[in-house]
């Protein structure tokens, strides 16, 4: 049924919507407005607001536990926690702008939300590509991961998780946003070093097991991002100890990036299909 469930929302999510604005979740500014002054006065107690909606969803995932409507709701919630916003969809006319000279690769790292250089840090020329190989995990593959261990309350989960987490950093409600940034890189821990993995299997496994060690270290909350843009980088034959002047220009590397995305979405799809029909045979 998972397997079922998830060609069928991203054929639909592909094929189908093109319109995005139905997953930019602006119920959930209004939820967090109406609940949060009955919160306890406690850094954690903004975790709480996940419980009401997840238990609705459970309910839910009881109620609807086989047969088509298992299936409908099923792939219905995860269309909706997909994304929000499609990644070839966002990422193909800003390859076409850095290729025209339109648009810079700070410009187009700014729109598509990627980190951004500290100051004093140097600004890595392959930027453009390892934030399009880092995002495909919080917009697609994490999604994917808790929707195969837990059903739509795994995937419910997650994209609330985010969402809350943006609500209270524009709110400014630093104790709690860093509540859900602990929480979200618990659940990306998992599907950010599988998804690496995918990429090196996809790829170069050398190299990009080579550039996963270079920066298994630091900050604790880029860490998800770090092992997914050195993997995704090094199988893609790209030595992070390159000089800019000899690696591919920012266009190419953004299109090899996106082509590693789809390559690793179809082993996990191959995978799963394997696994399903293991089990039939058995």
């Amino acid at each position: 049924m998972s397997f079922l469930a998830i060609l069928l929302a991203l054929l639909i999510d592909r094929l189908l919507l093109e319109d995005e604005s139905y997953r930019r979740h602006r119920w959930i500014d209004g939820y967090h407005g109406r609940l949060s002054p009955y919160l306890p006065a406690a850094p954690w107690a903004p975790l709480l607001l996940l419980l009401p909606p997840l238990l609705a969803v459970a309910l839910l995932q009881s109620l609807l536990d086989h047969g088509l409507a298992a299936l409908a709701f099923s792939g219905a919630l995860l269309i909706l926690t997909l994304g929000p916003r499609d990644l070839d969809r966002e990422v193909n006319p800003l390859i076409d702008e850095l290729e025209s000279g339109a648009c810079g690769p700070d410009e187009v790292l700014a729109r598509l939300g990627g980190r951004q250089p500290q100051q004093g840090e140097t600004p890595r020329p392959s930027r453009v590509a390892e934030a399009i190989l880092s995002q495909a995990n919080g917009r697609l593959f994490s999604v994917l991961f808790w929707f195969i261990l837990l059903g739509p309350l795994g995937t419910a989960l997650y994209r609330l998780s985010r969402c809350l987490h943006d609500v209270l950093r524009q709110a400014r409600q630093h104790e709690g946003q860093y509540m859900f940034e602990r929480l979200i890189y618990l659940l990306e821990w998992l599907p950010a070093r599988l998804t690496a993995l995918t990429y090196a299997i996809s790829g170069s496994f050398e190299d990009a097991m080579r550039n996963w060690r270079r920066r298994a270290g630091g900050p604790l909350a880029a860490q998800n991002d770090e092992i997914l843009a050195a993997a995704g980088m090094g199988a893609l034959f790209q030595d992070e100890a390159l000089h800019e002047e000899q690696l591919p220009p920012p266009a190419t590397q953004a299109e090899a990036a996106l082509g590693m995305v789809w390559r690793a979405l179809l082993v996990w799809l191959g995978l799963l299909a394997f696994t399903l029909l293991a089990q039939w045979l058995g």
